[in-house]
C-alpha cells in the first residue's frame, strides 16, 4: 500500500471538512481569517491559526 493511499484513507476516515460557496475570493479570504482567529465558536484551529495580535507598545517610566 502506498503512502498516498494511506494518507487519503486516513483523511477520509479520520478527518472532517466543510466548504462554503461564496461570491468572491475576497469574501473567502475574510471568512478564512475569521476562522483562523477563532471567531466562529469552535476556537482557533490547530493547523494554521493566526498568531495573536501584537500588543500595543508601551513605555514604562522608571
Amino acid at each position: 500500500m502506498s503512502l498516498d493511499r494511506l494518507t487519503r484513507e486516513f483523511i477520509r476516515t479520520e478527518l472532517g471538512f466543510r466548504f462554503l460557496a461564496v461570491p468572491s475570493p475576497a469574501e473567502a479570504f475574510l471568512i478564512e481569517r475569521r476562522l483562523q482567529r477563532g471567531e466562529w465558536g469552535a476556537g482557533q484551529p490547530i493547523l494554521n491559526p493566526l498568531p495573536p495580535p501584537a500588543a500595543a507598545s508601551r513605555t514604562v517610566d522608571l
